[in-house]
């Protein structure tokens, strides 16, 4: 396809929503868009396995009722029926206890499934998603199975949503990029930690798959798959939480975009309103791992003080 962040097809999704309230059922319908992505290689080699995107569908849900439970079908656009889920939004105003679940890192192993039927168990309200995802830049782009870390296999993706559906599938999630989003292997891309400069494709896009597939909760449709507007974001959580979620691979040092957004809204904070301030991003502030030593030292000596 003709793309330029990404394509967006002709076809649209389209999700009914049910919630009762009192003894009366309501039903509720929004409209969205089906995306695709191309990832292509920049190696002889590699570029017969450039890759198009399965079909993902974005539904931004406007106007939901808090504390609320919504029921939802899921079918395939010829109409093959998939399940039945549901989720509750979160309270509008400060109520506690207001039950967090927090993971990072958690990739596809048995530790995932033990992390994943851990997190369902406790039924949280909402969870804060560290980064690092899918960990398909790991693994060669010409097999899933073999760990290379070569060019990325972007099926690693799709099996990374099977496995954690039902919690995607039920929970509030507000993610964030962590070292494996950014995946620059053998396509145009490149960081630069002194410049802000746009992403797009072809020329240079790092996180394309991580925005394509799980954009912000702040973007309206129209930017949903743009890398730019995926960045990095800040929101009210349960109506007890300020979050503001940073990203340390782009420009965070002072008069870059992401330096004036996030001292923007830490300025704005009031916690009369909400008491509870959560700033998160990917990596670790103080830790004895050898493979990331000392790694956020530049972001940690603007931001700490």
């Amino acid at each position: 396809p003709n793309v330029t962040q990404v394509n967006t097809t002709s076809m649209t999704c389209s999700v009914k929503l049910t919630y009762k309230k009192g003894t009366k059922t309501y039903t509720t319908f929004s409209y969205g868009k089906v995306i695709t992505y191309v990832r292509s290689y920049t190696t002889a080699a590699a570029s017969q396995y450039n890759y198009l995107s399965p079909y993902i569908s974005h539904v931004v849900l406007n106007n939901l009722v808090p504390d609320t439970t919504y029921s939802y079908q899921v079918t395939t656009l010829g109409g093959v029926y998939y399940g039945d889920y549901s989720f509750r939004t979160l309270p509008r105003k400060k109520t506690y206890p207001l039950r967090v679940g927090v993971m990072g890192d958690i990739g596809q192993t048995v530790n995932s499934s033990d992390t994943r039927d851990h997190i369902y168990a406790n039924d949280p309200q909402v969870i804060l998603m560290v980064g690092d995802n899918s960990y398909a830049d790991d693994y060669s782009y010409n097999n899933p199975d073999s760990a290379t870390g070569s060019g990325t296999n972007q099926l690693r993706w799709d099996s990374y949503a099977v496995l954690w559906q039902k919690v995607f599938a039920k929970f509030p999630i507000l993610n964030l990029v962590g070292n494996h989003e950014t995946e620059t292997s053998l396509i145009n891309a490149t960081l630069n930690y002194t410049t802000n400069s746009g992403f797009g494709y072809p020329y240079n896009y790092p996180f394309q798959t991580y925005s394509s597939r799980y954009p912000s909760p702040t973007l309206n449709l129209s930017s949903i798959g743009d890398i730019n507007q995926n960045l990095y974001y800040s929101t009210i959580v349960g109506g007890a939480i300020k979050l503001i979620v940073m990203n340390n691979y782009v420009p965070f040092h002072p008069g870059s975009d992401q330096y004036q957004f996030v001292a923007g809204e830490l300025q704005a904070f009031n916690r009369k309103q909400t008491p509870w301030l959560i700033v998160m991003y990917h990596t670790a502030t103080y830790h004895t791992y050898y493979t990331h030593y000392k790694e956020l030292e530049c972001f940690r000596g603007i931001w700490e003080p």
